[in-house]
């Protein structure tokens, strides 16, 4: 029979609980900073970590994992964290009195199993062990739905040194951001642009870019497609225009995520001048078909969003130097689209995302910045046709990214940066965009940036990536909350602590849920 002894476990909390040990305990863990998964999908894996902490005085030597539930295995090599559990770890009562114990769970786990072999154990000897100690930090899990911490994330990596060459990759997460996984993006050229996963509960994902060719006289388009969640890519090229053109944006909606729509601008021998583009796919990414609305001159379109079901769409822009802002909308899936001018800017203004929702995407918000680094945020209720410039009088900062929430979409989350240092920044809302809060992120310095951000349906649990500026190389940069955007938790790679930090471009961060 076991004794409880020498350990108590929670759940992992990053801050490395500094305010708040009980000294009535051993060793513990708690789980304020990191959910645990809750469910998982038939063939693929989530991940959970627990902290085991010595809070005695004494060394504790050669303590194990002695029991685990069905479907979870410990990772003892390649762990996330520096200080990650091995098979066996000593504990010391200084520096290294804790180790982050990281599991991996491939099928359901009932926390109410009635074999207590089929709990979490943590020994030392035979006889000096103890399980999670609160019942709401065991792992429960069922077989069959996706996994909300589930994340896709996209960057441009520099191969060696900043000026060498540059490929796409793919991240994946299925804890919310703390550990990633990176994939090859095959047949993948010059920069992708924005990702984004819809349908087959999030496997299938979109993502697309461009690449300049003939010395930057040509950019060819290009669109990838992943039906596992991120992990295996096939390229298609879309189109070929002259230098000044790219694709800035992508969304798939529908059942199965198989209508898409991308927006971006070109220029052809025809078309001399900056237009927006649009292309739409009735397959999920696999084919595209090109259309051209209305050029309101030297424009092109930088965001769009559709409704649940793909058909009313709004895309978002800007026209002659940047000195106006313009929407574009669709009621039949990106077929055809309506041209409506929305207001003026100083110069070299920029509309960075828009976000839909409601009854057929109807309720819009539009974020961006003027050429004078000052924020600007649009309202629109009637999916992109009529807008208004409102709640950013009193803001500071230049907005990168949006998302609302899709079971209520007035609570929405923008994120971005502090133009004069390039500090981070996060606003929230309650009432669809009227007025805005900022949260500070503490622990995140100057010389950074936040360009992406992804929530579950419930806006509770959020990632955000972004880029930070060094003295030779810019690198990544990925924040979490679990509540609604009220405190962060950071990470300054997608690379566990042990390998070396990437090298990336500044453009192309992106993120995406991959469990809807």
């Amino acid at each position: 029979m076991s004794k409880r002894i020498s350990y108590k476990l929670l759940c992992f909390f990053v801050f490395l609980f500094a305010s708040k040990i009980s000294w009535a305990y051993s060793i513990y863990i708690y789980s304020d900073a990191v959910l645990l998964p809750t469910s998982i999908l038939k063939g693929k894996t989530a991940t959970a970590y627990y902290v085991v902490y010595n809070n005695t005085s004494e060394i504790k030597k050669a303590n194990y994992v002695r029991y685990l539930p069905p479907n979870v295995t410990q990772v003892v090599k390649g762990g996330v964290f520096k200080n990650t559990c091995g098979a066996y770890f000593d504990l010391d009562t200084l520096d290294n009195r804790y180790c982050i114990l990281q599991l991996t769970i491939t099928g359901a786990v009932d926390s109410n199993d009635p074999e207590p072999s089929h709990h979490l154990m943590v020994c030392q000897g035979e006889s000096d062990c103890s399980g999670v100690d609160d019942k709401k930090d065991e792992l429960n899990v069922i077989e069959g739905k996706a996994n909300e911490l589930a994340r896709v994330a996209v960057v441009n990596e520099h191969t060696g040194s900043p000026s060498a060459f540059i490929k796409p990759v793919a991240y994946t997460s299925t804890d919310g951001g703390i550990g990633w996984t990176p994939h090859n993006i095959a047949g993948s050229a010059g920069l992708i642009r924005a990702v984004t996963c819809k349908g087959n509960n999030g496997q299938s994902c979109v993502a697309v870019g461009d690449a300049y060719v003939d010395d930057g006289r040509a950019a060819i388009f290009y669109a990838y497609t992943s039906t596992d969640g991120g992990v295996n890519w096939t390229s298609h090229s879309l189109g070929r225009y002259w230098g000044a053109a790219g694709l800035s944006a992508v969304t798939c909606n529908g059942s199965n995520g198989e209508f898409c729509v991308a927006v971006g601008g070109y220029t052809s021998a025809s078309q001399t001048s900056l237009a927006p583009i649009i292309y739409t796919s009735r397959d999920g990414g696999i084919n595209w078909t090109s259309h051209f609305p209305v050029n309101q001159g030297k424009s092109a379109l930088r965001a769009v969003s559709c409704s649940e079901d793909g058909q009313y769409c709004t895309a978002v822009g800007d026209f002659n130097f940047g000195t106006r802002f313009i929407s574009y909308t669709s009621t039949d899936g990106g077929i055809t689209w309506a041209p409506h001018v929305m207001g003026g800017g100083a110069p070299v203004s920029i509309l960075k995302a828009v976000t839909c929702n409601g009854m057929n995407g109807q309720r819009c918000i539009a974020v961006g910045y003027t050429g004078e680094n000052k924020p600007v945020i649009y309202l629109s209720e009637n999916g992109g046709v009529n807008w208004k410039s409102f709640g950013s009088q009193k803001l500071v900062g230049v907005p990168k990214a949006i998302t609302c929430n899709k079971e209520n979409n007035q609570n929405c989350m923008m994120v971005g940066s502090f133009y004069d240092k390039y500090t981070p920044i996060v606003y929230t809302t309650s009432n669809g965009g009227i007025s805005w809060e900022l949260h500070y992120v503490y622990g995140v310095y100057n010389f950074r940036s936040f360009e992406s951000v992804a929530c579950d349906s419930k806006g509770r649990s959020c990632t955000i990536t972004g880029y930070a500026l060094t003295s030779n190389k810019i690198t990544p940069i990925i924040y979490r909350t679990i509540n609604n955007g009220n405190h962060w938790v950071g990470r300054s790679s997608f690379a566990n602590e042990n390998d070396p930090v990437q090298n990336i471009e500044y453009v192309g961060i992106s993120v995406s849920t991959s469990s809807e």
